[in-house]
């Protein structure tokens, strides 16, 4: 821009010299954009990279070694998906099949996919992902190399119809809330489970919490898990 800005003032007219400036500007403009995308690009491949890397260590760490010591049934937990639809099915859900790798057929291996979590006990203002985001996702994580995929359903009332998406997989379905003190009835999750049960097989629904038990008091996990355990029993 210097040159062009020393000509201004000594090499009229004012205009070619203003028209000289603006070429400099574009040329200058173009070029913060191709360097733009050229880190952005930069940064994805790095982003995928660390991802293979991280998909690895849980693999090769975690998973493994979890089926070494004799485990039947892993589940990981993806908090973002639901979240972050569109990186869930650019690359998301390759990194889970990596993460699942060599994991041998008789392991039950199970997928959550987390709406979002509270800061607090009853907590009605949190980040929750879009009620669409799981009918987005059904039809890869039907093709997944895994046996279940867990959903939550009790804070937030799926439409059903979601449940006939999945054709190859089991269902765990949350069936209590785990972020609301309010404890269930039993009536009322034996009503959610029969409708649930209008649109899957019932052999492949299985019934669970919404997500983790962590920030319930001891009396009242119990107290639901109870609602929840009669409940499944009676549907």
């Amino acid at each position: 821009l210097l040159p062009h800005r020393r000509r201004l003032v000594v090499e009229p007219p004012l205009k070619r010299a203003a028209d000289l400036g603006q070429v400099g500007l574009d040329a200058l403009a173009e070029r913060v954009d191709h360097r733009r995308h050229a880190v952005e690009h930069h940064l994805g491949v790095l982003r995928l990279l660390l991802l293979e890397g991280i998909e690895d260590a849980v693999h090769h760490l975690l998973l493994q070694a979890l089926v070494d010591v004799g485990c039947r049934h892993i589940q990981v937990d993806e908090p973002l998906f639901a979240r972050q639809v569109e990186d869930a099915l650019g690359f998301g859900m390759e990194g889970l099949e990596r993460c699942f790798h060599n994991v041998p057929d008789h392991v039950t291996r199970a997928v959550h996919i987390c709406c979002g979590y509270p800061d607090y006990l009853d907590d009605e203002d949190y980040r929750k992902a879009d009620p669409q985001s799981y009918h987005r996702l059904a039809g890869a994580m039907d093709a997944l190399p895994i046996h279940q995929v867990s959903i939550e359903d009790a804070h937030c009332c799926n439409d059903l119809e979601l449940l006939g998406l999945f054709q190859n997989k089991a269902v765990i379905f949350g069936s209590v809330a785990v972020a609301k003190s309010r404890i269930e009835t039993v009536d009322e999750v034996v009503e959610r489970i029969r409708a649930a049960q209008q649109h899957i097989d019932r052999d492949r629904l299985v019934i669970a919490p919404d997500c983790g038990l962590g920030m319930l008091t001891r009396d009242l996990a119990v107290a639901k898990l109870d609602v929840m355990c009669r409940a499944a029993a009676l549907a």
